[in-house]
């Protein structure tokens, strides 16, 4: 709660459109696919799953609490 009550007062901190940011170069945050538009799109084709892999799924449940993730040096990276 007070997380939220700090960014609510502060909401005029951020930017929340293009206007509002009139010095940066609309070339850096404006996105454009690398998309090339004489091409023609091609549906992939689904995919079956297996008799296995539908088994296998199935319902996540998480705990109330999940940890933070914490990074480890690997023995070979040391």
């Amino acid at each position: 709660m007070i997380l939220v009550k700090f960014l609510k007062g502060n909401s005029d901190v951020f930017a929340w459109s293009a206007m509002d940011m009139p010095s940066v170069d609309p070339g850096v945050i404006v996105h454009r696919l690398n998309v090339l538009m004489k091409v023609k799109p091609v549906k992939q084709k689904k995919k079956k799953s297996t008799l296995q892999v539908i088994e296998a799924m199935r319902e996540v449940e998480y705990p109330d609490w999940i940890p933070n993730v914490v990074m480890v040096k690997n023995a070979r990276n040391r």
